[in-house]
């Protein structure tokens, strides 16, 4: 009698526990998780940091440009998901993000449809040439990104792991409508960039350690030698991010441009080296949130700072 009050107690803890980490028996989704789900964190990621470099840059984005930019990322991210789930043939083995566009394909695709014609209408009717050129040259990058991908084109990564170019292109596409406004004045914007784009790749290489080796277990599926050889330093690299933004903050050279950007930076870094300490007691969804999270929040309060 005491064994078994003794298991039902744990099994009553273990519910809670899961519960509090998205970790749930029962095919309930928790309110956080549809951030994720619905594809919105990517979105709201590169719209804000948008917003963050063009106020660095003493810059003003048209509220079209930004709407543009955060439709293309969802459009982007919609698409890669629903590839996935079309893809895989046991549902079982798809994170909730892909589960939820397998089972709805009609309603999703109809939706994404939608948003992709009042993206070209935007683009095409309220952008300026230059802007839709950018976009443009962008829009094959990710082409050909999807094509290696979903084609199984693995021999095009064995440099390059595919999360490292997923950083870089977030990266280049969020900058991309104050490097351009800028035109031949962007060079300050150079240094910031390419830390912006080492964070973002530092997100994608995390998140995708957090997902697939949990700690003292097994990959569940054997990723690109450099995130295994991250894996361990995710924490290091982190701190390492963070103190080259503060430094690189205190140059000449960037001070007129950066404004609160290179701080926002190494604030998102040091979360995301926080969060790595924290991934044996929460759940890889609860992970993959906070990480877009980690991201969003400095950029918010760099702007309510009013840099």
């Amino acid at each position: 009698m005491v064994t078994r009050s003794t298991s039902l107690a744990s099994t009553a803890f273990e519910h809670a526990r899961d519960s509090a980490t998205g970790r749930t028996a029962t095919d309930r989704t928790p309110l956080w998780l549809w951030w994720n789900i619905l594809s919105i964190d990517a979105p709201a990621v590169a719209g804000i940091w948008a917003i963050v470099f063009a106020r660095a840059a003493r810059i003003t984005l048209p509220a079209a440009e930004v709407l543009a930019l955060t439709a293309s990322v969802w459009l982007i991210y919609v698409a890669d998901r629903i590839l996935d789930g079309w893809r895989s043939a046991d549902s079982e083995t798809l994170r909730e993000r892909h589960r939820f566009y397998k089972r709805h394909p009609l309603s999703t695709i109809g939706c994404w449809a939608i948003v992709l014609v009042a993206t070209l209408w935007l683009v095409r009717e309220r952008l300026e040439p230059a802007i839709a050129q950018n976009g443009l040259q962008l829009a094959v990058i990710v082409g050909a990104y999807f094509i290696c991908v979903h084609a199984d084109c693995e021999r095009v990564f064995r440099v390059l792991p595919k999360e490292a170019a997923v950083g870089m292109i977030f990266a280049a596409g969020t900058v991309a409508p104050a490097w351009t406004h800028l035109r031949g004045a962007s060079t300050g914007m150079i240094a910031p960039l390419c830390l912006f784009g080492a964070l973002c790749t530092l997100n994608c290489i995390a998140i995708e350690c957090w997902e697939n080796h949990r700690p003292r277990g097994a990959w569940r599926k054997m990723p690109h030698r450099l995130i295994v050889w991250a894996d361990s330093r995710i924490h290091l690299l982190a701190a390492g991010l963070a103190v080259g933004a503060l430094l690189l903050d205190l140059l000449p050279f960037t001070r007129g441009i950066s404004g609160g950007l290179l701080p926002a930076v190494s604030v998102s870094a040091v979360l995301l080296g926080a969060l790595n300490t924290q991934r044996e007691r929460l759940s890889s969804n609860a992970l993959r949130v906070l990480a877009d999270t980690a991201l969003l929040v400095p950029a918010l309060l760099a702007l309510a700072a009013g840099f």
